[in-house]
């Protein structure tokens, strides 16, 4: 378990970065070591339309490789054990 946040309204992986210049810039944090981060402007709302869709390639390519169909393995299944087999398994298999 993490650390309580300092501001409990903060949003995950957007950081927030004031330099001396006084100008607010918004990053996504990519995570990682080192950490990375992606510039996303000084402009709030601009800030959260680029998290929005980050944050939506995120979780879709993660739910993408989570998810397995049986049509796919039925493809992998034909394609690479089908052929190691017999003539009559193949063409039983093949039905």
């Amino acid at each position: 378990m993490g650390r309580k946040p300092i501001n409990p309204d903060s949003v995950t992986r957007l950081r927030k970065r004031k330099p001396r210049s006084g100008v607010v810039y918004y990053y996504y944090d990519i995570g990682g070591s080192p950490r990375k981060e992606i510039p996303l402007g000084s402009d709030y709302g601009m800030a959260i339309v680029e998290y929005a869709k980050l944050e939506k390639s995120r979780t879709s390519s993660a739910f993408v490789q989570q998810v397995l169909t049986f049509a796919y393995v039925a493809e992998k299944y034909m394609a690479e054990v089908v052929p190691t087999k017999s003539p009559a398994t193949q063409k039983d298999n093949a039905r």
